[in-house]
């Protein structure tokens, strides 16, 4: 079993392991005495038949899962953090902006410099900030580094480059601006029944 902090319930949040023997590679070779890192949220019900199994691809150290819904088929594989109440569908990418060595000489890409390689001398990998109360469509891909404000929407198939604003409503190829989710005053509301905002706090 791997004792690298970096696999700590420190940066992911706590687990149990459970075994499950020797596991053998679809490629060739086993992993033995192979243990699963499990989390669990919420509670089964008294029919034991509400459990959901999400296959998502996950690696990195993100403490993400608490009310935040994560569809299937997603790829998370960069440090950061997903605020409660948010959203993200099928098949969505929040991938490193710089995971791989693009301009190394002489190297094919398949055997290129790769960020988690321990001699890599690359740019270290930047962090994901995703708000709460954020709806991130189906297929989209958002780039390490980003920061996606509180309430903002992001449209199916974006690819986010840059910073998302509060509230904005992003769309295309790189994602752009493409509307707001709520007026100025709608937003207090909003947040004024979310409880994240005091009555007598008002845009100034």
């Amino acid at each position: 079993m791997s004792t690298n902090p970096y696999y700590g319930q420190e940066g992911h949040g706590p687990y149990e392991l459970i075994g499950i023997g020797d596991l053998e590679l679809e490629e060739g070779g086993t992993i033995p005495d192979c243990q699963l890192a499990v989390a669990t949220h919420g509670m089964l019900n008294a029919a034991r038949d509400n459990a959901i199994l999400v296959p998502t691809w996950y690696s990195g150290t993100s403490k993400i899962m608490e009310q935040v819904y994560i569809g299937k088929y997603c790829t998370i594989e960069c440090d950061g953090r997903i605020g409660r109440g948010t959203i993200i569908a099928n098949q969505v990418g929040l991938v490193g902006r710089n995971d791989h060595d693009h301009r190394a000489i002489g190297v094919t890409m398949r055997h290129a410099p790769w960020i988690g390689d321990a001699e890599w001398n690359g740019p270290r990998q930047e962090t994901l900030d995703i708000g709460g109360d954020v709806w991130i469509g189906y297929g989209a891909i958002v780039l390490s580094g980003v920061r996606v404000g509180r309430g903002s929407i992001i449209a199916a198939g974006s690819v986010v480059t840059h910073h998302v604003a509060p509230y904005a409503l992003v769309a295309g190829v790189p994602a752009q601006v493409v509307g707001r989710r709520f007026t100025d005053e709608e937003i207090v509301a909003h947040e004024l029944a979310l409880g994240l905002r005091e009555p007598d706090d008002r845009p100034g």
